[in-house]
């Protein structure tokens, strides 16, 4: 007899938050530590924050689904998956953000070698997401 494969039950979202604030909180402190150091000292400090952000993703999946999250790390495919209303508030908050930034905001003459985000489209490389 073949086994059926039972759905996954749904996490508590609850957790799965205080989890990714746990990882921003680690993330901000490495991101002090790194602050005298030399650019690569700040690596750790990457790797940490990208874990809460996967799992802020997969905190807003499961409030948009009420079904566990993709078995998925990939930024992109994570927010693809989400309901356009969430993605649509990302989008607006990310550009507030980067609108708002005194750095950011005159990035240009600050390091002429800087990507120059255009528009907010989840993570991949260069390509029409930016201009590089």
């Amino acid at each position: 007899m073949a086994k059926v494969k039972l759905p996954k039950p749904t996490p508590d979202y609850r957790k799965i938050y205080q989890l990714a604030e746990r990882y921003s909180e680690a993330s901000s402190l490495l991101d002090e530590q790194a602050k005298c150091e030399e650019w690569a000292s700040s690596a750790p400090q990457l790797l940490v924050d990208s874990f809460a952000v996967e799992l802020y993703l997969k905190c807003l999946f499961v409030l948009d689904t009420n079904i566990a999250p993709l078995e998925e790390h990939d930024w992109e495919k994570l927010f693809d998956a989400l309901m356009p209303h969430t993605k649509t508030a990302i989008r607006e908050a990310s550009e507030r953000i980067v609108h708002s930034d005194p750095v950011l905001s005159h990035l240009s003459v600050i390091n002429p070698e800087a990507l120059k985000v255009i528009d907010f489209r989840p993570f991949s490389s260069c390509g029409e997401k930016y201009v590089c």
